[in-house]
């Protein structure tokens, strides 16, 4: 990949981070004195987001972006797609439901269906996570 490649790919990345970073400040402020409030997550990400991006486009401009030996693997498009999966399936399954079958089936994409016991695992730590932890003791409401 060129370098010109590398280069653009940092700033579509350094423009998804600013989208992120005024989506989070519009977010309202906190009502308590002291309190970090709802964009202080959000903010945090994305600057550091923007903070990568700069320094990857200054890496792509100086040649210094690093190369990648054979050929690109097709698994960090799956993930991207399984959790985009989540998002969509989530009104309709329920979050925890839709997040255990994601995380269930990106163990068997990275160990392979040998591991079909673990991703069973996985998935029911994920469901319990998002519906115990999430729902039940944090009392937020899921979808």
């Amino acid at each position: 990949m060129t370098r010109w490649f590398h280069f653009l790919a940092a700033v579509g990345f350094l423009g998804w981070n600013g989208f992120f970073l005024v989506s989070a400040l519009s977010l309202p402020a906190s009502a308590s004195r002291g309190d970090v409030g709802p964009a202080e997550l959000p903010v945090g990400i994305a600057a550091v987001g923007m903070a990568l991006a700069v320094t990857y486009a200054a890496a792509a401009l100086l040649g210094r972006e690093g190369g990648i030996d054979g050929a690109l693997s097709i698994r960090p498009l799956i993930f991207a797609l399984l959790f985009a999966g989540v998002i969509l399936a989530a009104p309709h399954t329920g979050l925890a439901v839709a997040l255990a079958a994601a995380v269930a089936l990106g163990v068997v994409l990275i160990d392979g269906t040998a591991a079909i016991l673990r991703a069973g695992a996985a998935g029911l730590g994920a469901w319990a996570l998002a519906a115990l932890g999430f729902g039940g003791l944090l009392g937020l409401p899921l979808p």
